[in-house]
Parts: structure tokens; C-alpha cells; sequence
């Protein structure tokens, strides 16, 4: 990609995410968070895999591509989709249970349940997902 691409949380107002993107890779039918440097950050392959309610919303919006950029941010932007913590889960599962009303303006009504990967991309459990797929055309082109 002709631009920066950013693959590590950026923390402001103590650990809040204020924006990021990341870069995921469908492999097998699964998907995972590419992070070319997860060994050197003690993970293996298995913890950047996406799963339940992450799976979903990238099957839904990968359109047949095997990669694919997402924004997230805690805060709302334009043409963000949004998911909405309705549960944590209990220590041991982790993560929480989340509602997706709508993706891209169609109507989803979907719970699902987001792991504790959100926790490397959030630093917490946030009220609040907001995100969006990523123009890959758009990141091609010098700025």
C-alpha cells in the first residue's frame, strides 16, 4: 500500500482508543488479524484469529476479498457502523455480547459476541464499536 498503514492501537485520555485501522487476512474460510509481528508481542496466529461476531461482520463486508482494512474507532464518524455492548461476559469466556442493528445502512438485528482480542484493539471492553471497511482503491493512491 502506498500510504502508512497502521497495525498497533493508538491510546489517548489514558488507554481510550480515539481511531485506528487493521489489516485482516481470510485464510481457510478464517479470518485473522494481520499483524506481522505477533511473535515478537508473545501471540500466536490462533490469538489474532477473528471469531463468532468479528467472523461475521467480515464475511459480510469482505464482498469475495481475502483481505481486507477496517477504521474502528470509540467514537462515532461518518458512515461508521456501530456495535453496542449489551452484556460483558464473564471472565472466563471473555469479551462481551454486542448488538449490530445495521451494517452499511441494511438492517442486521444481529447479537453476537465479541472476544477479548477487542481488548488488544481497545485496551477495554468499550460501550461502543464503531467501524468501517476501508476503500482499498482509496489506500492505493498516494496522498
Amino acid at each position: 500500500m502506498a500510504n502508512e498503514q497502521k497495525h498497533g492501537p493508538s491510546f489517548s485520555n489514558g488507554d481510550r482508543l480515539q481511531e485506528n485501522s487493521y489489516t485482516f487476512i481470510l485464510e481457510n474460510g478464517r479470518w485473522y488479524l494481520f499483524e506481522p509481528d505477533h511473535e515478537k508481542q508473545g501471540l500466536s496466529k490462533g490469538d489474532l484469529e477473528m471469531v463468532d461476531g468479528s467472523q461475521k461482520i467480515l464475511h459480510l463486508l469482505a464482498n469475495g476479498n481475502r483481505t481486507m482494512s477496517l477504521r474502528f474507532s470509540t467514537e462515532p464518524f461518518e458512515g461508521a457502523n456501530r456495535l453496542e455492548l449489551i452484556e460483558n461476559c464473564d471472565e472466563q469466556k471473555g469479551g462481551g455480547i454486542y448488538l449490530l442493528e445495521t451494517l452499511d445502512g441494511k438492517e442486521v438485528g444481529s447479537m453476537m459476541w465479541i472476544c477479548d482480542l477487542a481488548l488488544l484493539v481497545f485496551g477495554d471492553t468499550p460501550a461502543h464499536i464503531y467501524f468501517k471497511a476501508l476503500d482499498p482503491a482509496a489506500e492505493a493512491r498516494p496522498k
